[in-house]
C-alpha cells in the first residue's frame, strides 16, 4: 500500500546537488540523511577526484554547514479494501464480476452453521449373536444333521429402521465350542449378507471328540458385502442359519451342547437404505460479528441493499427442516436487540440420488424482511439460534445416505458497497522516530511538509497526520482542527463510477518551537475520515474495485549543522 522508496535531494555549498536512493522501512523526514551533511561527505564531494584513501577517524567533528533537503515521506494509495481490512478482520472484501454490479465491491461475513457427514450422524452399533444347540436325547440316532434358523434384532442407535447396508468395512468373528464326544462339523450362514452373489458362510470342522472342542476363526473382513436386514416384513432383522452335523461315536447326552458366539463389529457403510429417524442434527446459538459497524463517537455507515443468505447443500436422501430462534442484531448505539422477522421454519428437500445434492440459497433482503431497518442500527453482531431436524414430518418415504453424504448450512451477511457514511474513519499507525538519528533538533531552521492527494473515491475525505509518543499520546498535528483539508469526492459519471479525481495540494510550515517537539515523537497516525456528499439527503454512492485515494507527503527542511555531535552515530 505504501511506497518505501525515499529520494533525498541534498543542496550544499558549491552549487552541487546529489540524488540518493535509500531502500529501507519508512522513516520520517530525516533519519539517515542528515548524517550525510557531516564534514566527511563534504570532503568526499569536494575532493571526489582525489585518489588517495581518507582516514575517517582523523576528520574533525566541528564544522559549519547550511543547506536544504527535500524528502518524500509517504507515497502510496489507499483503496476501500485497505480501509475495511484495517477496521474489520472478520469480513472478506470481494467484488462482483458480472451483471449490472460488475466491479462493485461487497463485504461478506460468514458463519458455518453445520457440516454433518452421514457416516458421523448414522452410527451402526456392534451386533452380537449367540446360539446354542443342546438337549439331544441319548437315544438320538447317529449320524445326525441339525438345521436351525434364528432371527435376531439388529441393534440401532437412534430408532433407525434399516433396510439394507452396503459395507465398506466391518468384521465378523466366530467362536464354536462343543461338549459333544463326537466328530462332526458346523456351518454358520447369513443368507442376506452377500458379496458377488454369494452369501457369507463359515464352515468349521469339529476334530476333537472329547468334549473340549473350542475353535475361534480368523476375523472375516466384510468390506464389499451388502447386508440386508429387512426380514419377515420387519426392519432391523438378521437371519442366521446354523447347520450342525455329528458323526457316529459316543452316545449323546441332553447336557451336551454346541455353542456359537458370533459378532459383527466396526461396521462402516458406503450406502444405507431405510429410515434414519426424526431427530435433531443441532440446536445451537451463535453470532456473526461485523466490525465495519463497530463505530466510535458520531461515526456512521449505512448500506442500501444489505442481504442475509442461508446457504444449504443437502446430499442426504433425507428431508430437513431449519428453525430460527433468537434471531436479532445488537449494536453499540443501543442496548435493545433488534429482532429480525425471517420466515421460519424452512424446509429442504431430500437429495434426488446418491450422486446429486439439493442445493439452495435463501436470500433475505429489504424486499422480504426487515433487514434494512436492522442494518440502520449499525449492528455489531448478528445473533442467531438455529435448530436442524431430519425427517421433520416423520416417515414419508425411504431415506438413503452415502458415507460421503453431507448436509451443510451457512449463514452469510452480504453488504454490497452502495452506501453512505458520516465521518467513517481510517487510521494507520506508522513509525515516525527521528530521535534515534538526531540529538539536537535545533539544527532545523525551518521545516515545511507538503501534501498532495488525488481522490478517486465517491466520498469526500478529510485528512490529518497526528504525531504521537510511543504510547500514541498526541504531541502535535499536521493541521489544526479548523484547517483540516477537505478533499472533494471524485467526479461520478452517468454509470455511477468515478471517472476523474479531485486533487488537493497544500503545505504546512513548522516553526522552530514545533520542530523541537519532534524529539519526543515516536509514531504517527495517518487519519482519513470519509463522508458521503449530501448525507442527510440519503444519497448512496457505490464503491468499485478501482476507487482509491493517492497520498503523497514530502518535506523540505533548512538546516544548520555546526557539529557532528548534533547527530547520533
Amino acid at each position: 500500500m505504501w511506497d518505501r522508496i525515499r529520494t533525498f535531494y541534498i543542496i550544499i555549498p558549491y552549487n552541487r546537488q546529489f540524488k540518493i536512493h535509500i531502500m529501507n522501512n519508512l522513516k520520517p523526514l530525516l533519519t539517515l540523511s542528515v548524517k550525510l551533511f557531516s564534514v566527511v561527505l563534504v570532503f568526499l564531494f569536494i575532493n571526489s577526484c582525489m585518489k588517495e584513501d581518507i582516514n575517517m577517524d582523523k576528520i574533525s567533528k566541528t564544522t559549519q554547514l547550511n543547506g536544504t533537503i527535500a524528502i518524500p515521506m509517504v507515497s502510496g494509495e489507499l483503496t476501500m479494501k485497505d480501509i475495511i481490512e484495517a477496521q474489520d478482520s472478520f469480513s472478506m472484501v470481494k467484488q462482483y464480476y458480472s451483471g449490472q454490479n460488475s466491479g462493485l465491491l461487497y463485504l461478506l461475513y460468514r458463519s458455518d452453521l453445520l457440516s454433518e457427514k452421514a457416516e458421523d450422524f448414522v452410527l451402526i452399533k456392534d451386533q452380537n449373536f449367540l446360539k446354542s444347540v443342546t438337549g439331544l436325547p441319548s437315544s438320538t440316532p447317529l449320524p445326525i444333521t441339525i438345521y436351525d434358523t434364528t432371527y435376531y434384532d439388529f441393534g440401532v442407535t437412534n430408532g433407525e429402521q434399516i433396510d439394507s447396508i452396503f459395507l465398506k468395512g466391518g468384521t465378523l468373528t466366530l467362536n464354536v465350542k462343543s461338549t459333544f464326544h463326537n466328530l462332526g462339523s458346523v456351518v454358520l450362514k447369513i443368507p442376506n449378507l452377500v458379496k458377488n452373489g454369494s452369501p457369507l458362510q463359515i464352515d468349521v470342522p469339529i476334530d476333537v471328540a472329547n468334549g473340549t472342542f473350542n475353535s475361534t476363526i480368523s476375523p472375516k473382513d466384510l468390506s464389499g458385502y451388502k447386508f440386508k436386514v429387512f426380514e419377515k416384513n420387519s426392519y432391523n432383522k438378521v437371519k442366521i442359519v446354523y447347520l450342525v452335523t455329528l458323526q457316529s461315536g459316543t452316545a449323546l447326552a441332553p447336557s451336551y451342547a454346541i455353542t456359537f458366539t458370533s459378532a459383527i463389529t466396526k461396521l462402516k457403510f458406503s450406502k444405507l437404505y431405510g429410515y434414519i429417524g426424526s431427530r435433531q442434527l443441532i440446536d445451537n446459538i451463535g453470532k456473526i460479528s461485523m466490525n465495519i459497524f463497530d463505530v466510535k463517537g458520531q461515526s456512521y455507515i449505512d448500506f442500501n441493499n444489505p442481504q442475509i443468505n442461508l446457504i444449504t447443500q443437502n446430499s442426504f436422501g433425507v428431508p430437513i427442516k431449519i428453525d430460527y430462534h433468537d434471531l436479532n442484531t445488537t449494536s453499540n448505539l443501543t442496548s435493545v436487540p433488534f429482532a429480525l422477522n425471517f420466515s421460519s421454519p424452512v424446509y429442504f428437500k431430500a437429495a434426488p440420488s446418491f450422486t446429486a445434492s439439493y442445493d439452495t440459497t435463501l436470500k433475505y433482503n429489504k424486499g422480504n424482511s426487515n433487514i434494512l431497518l436492522a442494518i440502520a442500527t449499525s449492528p455489531k453482531d448478528l445473533n442467531y439460534g438455529v435448530k436442524v431436524t431430519v425427517n421433520p414430518k416423520g416417515k414419508e418415504a425411504q431415506n438413503f445416505v452415502a458415507d460421503t453424504s453431507k448436509f451443510r448450512a451457512a449463514l452469510e451477511v452480504e453488504l454490497p458497497m452502495e452506501l453512505k457514511a458520516d465521518r467513517y474513519e481510517y487510521n494507520k499507525t506508522i513509525d515516525f522516530d527521528m530521535s534515534s538519528d538526531i540529538s539536537d533538533f535545533s539544527i532545523f531552521k525551518k521545516l515545511a511538509i507538503y501534501n498532495k492527494m488525488e481522490n478517486w473515491f465517491p466520498f469526500e475525505a478529510r485528512f490529518q497526520l497526528i504525531l504521537t509518543d510511543d504510547k500514541l499520546v498526541a504531541i502535535d498535528t499536521l493541521y489544526t482542527y479548523d484547517k483540516q483539508p477537505i478533499i472533494k469526492a471524485g467526479t461520478i459519471n452517468a454509470l455511477g463510477r468515478v471517472d476523474a479525481p479531485k486533487t488537493y495540494n497544500d503545505s504546512v510550515i513548522f516553526s522552530n518551537d514545533r520542530i523541537l517537539k519532534f524529539k519526543d515523537v515516536k509514531k504517527a497516525i495517518i487519519k482519513i475520515a470519509l463522508y458521503t456528499k449530501d448525507y442527510d439527503k440519503k444519497t448512496y454512492v457505490k464503491f468499485y474495485a478501482t476507487d482509491k485515494i493517492k497520498i503523497s507527503l514530502g518535506a523540505r527542511a533548512e538546516i544548520n549543522v555546526k557539529s557532528t555531535d548534533q547527530l547520533k552515530n
